[in-house]
């Protein structure tokens, strides 16, 4: 049996969604044009339900 989760802090949260964040300026990236599959991967683990 496992402890239970404790309830993310205010300041947790708030890094946690800044760490999904994600920037427009990333579509037009040198990087995203060569590879776009992390940065879509990162939008459909972001908006997943």
């Amino acid at each position: 049996m496992t402890a239970p989760e404790q309830p993310l802090t205010m300041e947790e949260a708030v890094k946690q969604q800044l760490a999904l964040a994600i920037e427009p300026q990333e579509f037009d990236s040198p990087e995203h044009i060569k590879a776009p599959f992390p940065l879509d991967k990162r939008l459909r683990d972001h908006h997943r339900d």
